[in-house]
């Protein structure tokens, strides 16, 4: 899914006390502007069934996140890029698997445990 309208002083460490590992999603992706030090307003989660992505969907649609005000509710919508596996070659092909910075890296997670995108 796609999620639109994130506050730009969230980080996706900050997400992910809102958006817990908890065997749901497998990548979370909140891109990031490093010349501004913010977030660009959207993020990106690979659920691990369409029926954990519509409950997330029915559950955040229109609501907002607790840490920081905002002007607009999330809007999410379902994303072009679909898949664990079509997700890694997508942000491969886009070299974010070059960012430096362990914070704006994607958050993935494999059996219940976070790993590298490099890997």
């Amino acid at each position: 899914l796609m999620i639109r309208n994130i506050p730009s002083a969230y980080t996706q460490e900050r997400l992910l006390r809102e958006w817990r590992i908890d065997g749901i999603w497998d990548i979370l992706y909140l891109p990031w502007n490093a010349k501004l030090g913010c977030n660009v307003g959207y993020a990106f989660v690979n659920f691990t069934s369409k029926v954990h992505a519509a409950a997330f969907q029915e559950k955040w649609q229109d609501q907002f996140l607790a840490s920081f005000p905002a002007e607009r509710p999330l809007d999410i919508t379902v994303a072009e890029v679909q898949g664990f596996e079509a997700n890694i070659a997508q942000m491969r092909k886009k070299r974010v698997d070059r960012i430096k910075i362990r914070q704006c890296l994607p958050v993935i997670v494999q059996n219940g445990r976070r790993v590298d995108l490099k890997k």
